[in-house]
């Protein structure tokens, strides 16, 4: 017999133990893995169904802006468009221009100049001339009456 060592049935029945002990402590550890792993995928799938969402909401977002940004691009283009026509109506033609250009030449034909400005009558000067004319339509009436018959009596 062997003093230092347990007995056979005390070494075998320890061993069984550790061994029962172990695998019921691998069993939890598996079990809390499961778990674990379970509330991982989960969180994961939320994280991603959350982030999906955000996606599709900036999606929107994006094409709402781009449909706001192509309606004003042809609200731009349009009223560009409106002013266009508008000039157009309004510009002159060559033929206008054409036609202009021959009035302002008989305008210069017809204005006066500096020289005759110049040399036009002031207005002293037009008083002037009134008062001669009128002594010489006076003249005229007083010659005209003196060669005229005086009125019969008779």
């Amino acid at each position: 017999m062997n003093v230092g060592l347990p007995r056979l049935e005390a070494r075998v029945s320890a061993q069984e133990y550790l061994v029962t002990m172990l695998a019921a402590r691998i069993e939890e550890l598996r079990q809390d893995m499961a778990v674990n792993s379970r509330q991982l995928i989960d969180q994961q799938i939320a994280s991603e169904r959350k982030l999906e969402a955000r996606i599709d909401a900036l999606g929107q977002d994006l094409n709402l802006s781009f449909k706001q940004l192509v309606e004003y691009h042809i609200e731009t283009e349009q009223n560009l468009e409106a002013q266009f026509n508008e000039i157009k109506a309004t510009m002159a033609t060559k033929d206008d221009i054409a036609a202009l250009e021959g009035r302002i030449v008989t305008i210069e034909t017809n204005m006066a100049t500096k020289d005759d400005i110049a040399n036009m009558a002031t207005k002293d000067e037009l008083a002037s001339m009134e008062g001669r004319i009128l002594d010489a339509f006076k003249q005229l009436v007083a010659v005209i009456d003196a060669r005229l018959p005086g009125p019969s009596l008779g």
